[in-house]
């Protein structure tokens, strides 16, 4: 289900039936309908006029992430934590990042991250660029180290040939390189639940 209201929840799917399902069962389940989902919601008319002539979110937070299971854990979360979350399911697409320009320009703020691999870093130069005000989202060294102990992964190694430059943290480059292994959002995924509790990412 796409929620046409995003000044309460911009969360691009559904899992009414998750009963007793592990949150992988799930993620297999949807995450094919997650890119019709995804388009049904950047194309939808809640994007112009509401989101520029509606001001009473200024200064509130979008979440931003690219891994479906995280969008299936914060359906977990109770009905009464407003949960704003885009999940692009992957590399974004320059229509989701021209939405997330218009989201910021009508006044949320944007809070995006990805995984830790050279795909994830090449997400998070496109994000920022499409919306230079976005602020990473527990996305420096530290908690690249820490989503490396533990991980619910086997990580291949890095290929570090390909690993962009990080440059709203020089130091997450430098680790990334010198450590040789990626490391993904859902080891980090109590800390961003409880970001998204919050309404706000970790500073």
């Amino acid at each position: 289900m796409v929620v046409p209201d995003v000044r309460h929840c911009i969360i691009i799917h559904s899992c009414g039936q998750g009963g007793e399902r592990s949150l992988h069962e799930r993620e297999k389940i949807f995450k094919p309908r997650l890119r019709r989902w995804s388009a049904a919601l950047v194309n939808s008319p809640v994007n112009a006029p509401e989101l520029t002539q509606e001001r009473s979110h200024e200064g509130s937070w979008v979440f931003v992430t690219e891994n479906p299971s995280v969008t299936t854990a914060a359906l977990e979360l109770p009905p009464a934590v407003p949960v704003r979350l885009l999940c692009t399911v992957g590399t974004p697409s320059a229509t989701e990042l021209d939405t997330l320009a218009r989201l910021a320009d009508s006044g949320w703020r944007i809070a995006v991250r990805a995984d830790f691999d050279a795909s994830g870093i090449q997400h998070m130069r496109a994000a920022l660029r499409a919306v230079p005000r976005a602020r990473p989202w527990r996305m420096n060294a530290e908690d690249y180290v820490r989503s490396l102990h533990p991980t619910p992964f086997q990580p291949t190694a890095l290929d570090t040939k390909r690993l962009p430059e990080t440059e709203w943290d020089p130091a997450l480059h430098t680790v990334m390189r010198a450590q040789g292994r990626p490391a993904y959002e859902e080891a980090l995924l109590d800390n961003l639940l409880d970001d998204i509790r919050r309404g706000h990412p970790h500073p």
